[in-house]
C-alpha cells in the first residue's frame, strides 16, 4: 500500500510540476513553459486632474467671434495648479474665471507593481503566434485577422452658419488625416472654426491574427466542469492505484 501511495503521490505532483529555468540561460527546461525576466519596482502613481475652459469663440450669423474675455480665463483655467482628485483641482472655483473651468482627466491612477525575479511561468494561448500550434493546443483557438477601417474627418455647418458658407464647408473633403481637416475646416470663406466644425465618423474596429483561449461555458457550466476536473483528478490517482494494485497481485 505505501508503493501504491508513492506512486499515487508522484503522478499527482508531475501533473502539477512548476516551470524551471535552465540553469545559466533564459530558457526554460519544460516546453510549454517561457522565460520572464527579471523586473524592477515600478512605483503607483496618483492621477492628475486639471482645468480648462470650451469654446473660446461662437458662431454668429456665419462668422466665427470670440467671446468676451474667454481667451483669459482658459488661460487661467490651464494654469490652475493640477490635483490628484477632481475636488482638490476645484476648476470650478479658480479665480477670475467666472466659475467656467471644467475639469478633465489628465493621467489615471495606477497602483504599484512589485519587483520580481526572473521565472519560467506556464505559456497562455498568446505564445502560440502560428495556426497550428495554436491548434494543437486544447484550450486554445485560432482568430482570424479582421480588416478594420479607419476614423474620418470632415467638416460640419454650425446651426448658425449662413447658406452659402454651410455649403462651402460641408463641400470640403473628408480626410484620414487628422491634423489636416481643422484648417480645412476653419477657414473665414467657411465661417470660421465656430462655424464650420470638425466631425469624427469613427471607423470599424479591427484585429489582428491571434490565438485566444476558448470562449468559457456558462456559469452553470463551469461548476460542472471543476467537479468533472476534480473527479478526472480522482480517476487518475484511482487509476495509478489500480496499476500499481494489479502489478503486486500478479
Amino acid at each position: 500500500m505505501k508503493l501504491v501511495a508513492v506512486v499515487a503521490a508522484a503522478a499527482v505532483s508531475s501533473a502539477l510540476a512548476a516551470c524551471t529555468i535552465k540553469t545559466g540561460t533564459t530558457t526554460c527546461v519544460e516546453a510549454n513553459c517561457k522565460y520572464v525576466q527579471k523586473a524592477d519596482e515600478v512605483p503607483a502613481q496618483k492621477a492628475i486632474f486639471g482645468c480648462f475652459l470650451s469654446p473660446i469663440s461662437e458662431c454668429k450669423n456665419g462668422v466665427s467671434e470670440a467671446i468676451a474675455g474667454a481667451s483669459a480665463r482658459a488661460l487661467k483655467c490651464l494654469r490652475a495648479t493640477k490635483a490628484d482628485t477632481k475636488a482638490k483641482a476645484a476648476c470650478a472655483n479658480v479665480p477670475g474665471t467666472d466659475g467656467k473651468c471644467q475639469d478633465r482627466q489628465e493621467r489615471l491612477a495606477a497602483a504599484a507593481i512589485p519587483a520580481r525575479d526572473a521565472k519560467c511561468v506556464q505559456k497562455t494561448c498568446s505564445d502560440y503566434p502560428k495556426e497550428a500550434d495554436c491548434k494543437a493546443q486544447s484550450g486554445c483557438e485560432f482568430k482570424a485577422e479582421v480588416t478594420g477601417t479607419v476614423d474620418t474627418y470632415k467638416c460640419k455647418s454650425h446651426a448658425n452658419n449662413v447658406a452659402a458658407k454651410k455649403t462651402l464647408c460641408e463641400a470640403v473633403e473628408a480626410v484620414t488625416d487628422r491634423a489636416k481637416i481643422p484648417a480645412a475646416c476653419g477657414n473665414a470663406a467657411n465661417g470660421g472654426s465656430a462655424c464650420c466644425l470638425v466631425e469624427v465618423v469613427k471607423g470599424t474596429t479591427g484585429s489582428p491574427a491571434m490565438c485566444v483561449a476558448k470562449a468559457s461555458p456558462t456559469a452553470t457550466v463551469k461548476k460542472a466542469s471543476a467537479t468533472t476536473t476534480v473527479a478526472n483528478a480522482g480517476t487518475a490517482v484511482l487509476s495509478a492505484f489500480a496499476a500499481v494494485s494489479a502489478a503486486l497481485l500478479m
